[in-house]
């Protein structure tokens, strides 16, 4: 069980009433180092109390969900990779004044900037947005650890990223969950694919941690990715009342007393009545013809896998690009195969299809 206590947080802040930039504070506050960075769950949800107070303050007139994606826009936006044109357009422009409402805020200015800029990966803070960091020196890569296991390390920045996408889109009212698929982890699968210009990984592609071998899809890409799919279909999209902080907080309170249900919720949430049609009604089935669907492949109940035609539907595959080298078919069936089945394994789960490669 998580601190419940720091959903209080919030009613210790103080009535910012304007967005006055004063002094930048140094950069070496020992106390904010040894009391903020730690890679737990309960520092996450107290500096998100706070992020969620900030937002009700300057954002006194919008909604809920719009204070939200500007809150998820903000974390976003520390690591330069999810500030292309390609990101604002997925996850929404980032609102610059609010940025430095925040960054400069004389009580947790420095205490909210310094959290997110330590997980961020060295060299990629985006100093152009976050101008209070210039000077600020990453000593090494952080993860958020996980409460039970602390072998996993979650992408921190990554995950709120993937948050941000497929909550703008929920949250409009347009309910496309094919693309949080996208925007999370099947995105990042069709990624890898593209990124192997030469399709000539298939040879050691022979298990599933094979996959996390490859570039561009680390196992803490995959934690952030599963954790922020859940997050939205199951706790942002289902009640758009909640505030960042608190659906986090629920998320998280329930992985800390029962481990396997991210697993088991990414199954059954990803087998949800959405955009992916299927002839069976068993989750497991679904699952796996579903991630061959995200590799543009299609699974029979008898493992025969076969290449899908064009699609009308330009996000789904736009990732995969246009790589149809001689073994591409063969690289996205072990893709499809061992994401499936590390899956289906970490969800206490037996594949329903055997496909051999």
């Amino acid at each position: 069980m998580l601190n419940t206590l720091v959903l209080t947080a919030s009613l210790l802040l103080p009535n910012p009433s304007s967005t006055n930039n004063p002094n930048i504070v140094s950069h070496n506050s020992a106390s904010t180092i040894s009391t903020t960075f730690q890679s737990d769950y309960d520092s996450l949800i107290t500096i998100l109390s706070y992020l969620d107070s900030l937002a009700d303050n300057y954002f006194q007139n919008q909604t809920r969900q719009e204070k939200n994606l500007e809150i998820l826009s903000y974390i976003r936006s520390f690591n330069a990779t999810y500030t292309s044109y390609a990101w604002n357009f997925a996850g929404g422009p980032i609102d610059t004044d609010f940025v430095n409402f925040v960054d400069y805020h004389p009580t947790y200015g420095q205490l909210i900037r310094e959290y997110f800029a330590h997980f961020t990966p060295i060299g990629n803070i985006c100093t152009q947005i976050h101008s209070s960091l210039q000077g600020y020196t990453q000593q090494e890569n952080y993860f958020l650890t996980d409460y039970w296991d602390d072998t996993i390390k979650i992408d921190l920045i990554h995950m709120f990223a993937a948050i941000n996408g497929g909550y703008k889109l929920l949250s409009s009212g347009e309910n496309q969950p094919l693309e949080t698929d996208v925007f999370s982890w099947a995105g990042d699968l069709q990624t890898v694919y593209c990124q192997d210009t030469n399709n000539d990984s298939h040879e050691d592609i022979k298990s599933w941690d094979d996959i996390f071998d490859m570039p561009h899809f680390e196992k803490s890409d995959f934690y952030a990715d599963i954790d922020a799919y859940n997050i939205v279909r199951e706790y942002l999209n289902s009640n758009f009342n909640s505030s960042v902080g608190s659906a986090v907080y629920h998320y998280y309170d329930i992985i800390s007393d029962y481990y396997d249900y991210r697993y088991t919720l990414f199954v059954n949430t990803a087998t949800e009545n959405d955009w992916f049609t299927c002839n069976s009604t068993d989750p497991v089935t679904i699952f796996q013809k579903k991630c061959f669907d995200m590799m543009r492949l299609s699974l029979d109940d008898n493992g025969v896998v076969t290449h899908i035609g064009n699609s009308p539907n330009l996000i789904k595959y736009y990732l995969l690009g246009t790589n149809n080298y001689p073994n591409s078919l063969l690289v996205r069936k072990k893709l499809g195969k061992y994401f499936s089945e590390y899956c289906l394994y970490l969800a206490g789960e037996t594949p329903s299809i055997t496909v051999t490669v």
